[in-house]
């Protein structure tokens, strides 16, 4: 019997991660958040590097682009806990206004898988954008600037940057659950990006 019930919530949640993936992407909130954040650090980084390293030799390209990144990088935490729990707020309002959440309770679903469901897709959103971001920085850089530290960006990819977007993209889902409109989620991601990024 637990392993059905399992098994039942675990395709509820598939199917409401795969819906908000498919609304966040049509939507593009998520996506513009987070390529907007991307976009800020990506292109301080490049100018950074290009202006460092005209007169380098190539040796030492890719210590000096690590070195702009260092320093644009700390903004990061700043931007993404600002911008995104703004952009994720309206996941659930957005249901609510188009009546979508009356045709959810008429099914048997819990508001705690229905809500990690919306957790899920967006952040999901987030990281997908993320890794296409990241994708088309490293190739412009190795365009523009040329060699980069390959160990440094995985590693604030995958200890920073990325577990970063995805809680800031989290708080904003949950924060705003209980709004009734979009506006009101939107200001209550708003407080809670100030809050956080101050």
């Amino acid at each position: 019997m637990n392993a059905l019930r399992m098994n039942i919530i675990r395709q509820q949640l598939a199917v409401i991660a795969h819906t908000e993936l498919r609304f966040g992407l049509r939507r593009g909130w998520p996506v513009i958040g987070t390529a907007a954040v991307l976009l800020v650090v990506s292109a301080g980084t490049l100018y950074l590097a290009y202006m460092n390293t005209q007169d380098a030799p190539r040796s030492l390209v890719a210590q000096e682009s690590a070195s702009s990144l260092a320093m644009v990088w700390m903004g990061f935490p700043a931007l993404a806990l600002g911008v995104l729990p703004i952009v994720a707020a309206p996941a659930v309002p957005s249901d609510r206004q188009l009546g979508v959440s009356e045709l959810l309770r008429s099914m048997p679903l819990s508001g705690g898988i229905y809500l990690a469901g919306k957790v899920l897709g967006t952040a999901a959103a987030v990281l997908l954008t993320s890794v296409i971001g990241l994708i088309v920085h490293l190739s412009v850089h190795l365009i523009v600037v040329g060699p980069f530290d390959v160990g440094l960006y995985l590693e604030l990819a995958l200890w920073g940057g990325m577990p970063l977007l995805l809680w800031a993209s989290a708080i904003g889902v949950v924060a705003a659950c209980g709004a009734q409109t979009r506006r009101a989620a939107v200001l209550i991601g708003v407080l809670v990006g100030l809050s956080r990024a101050c």
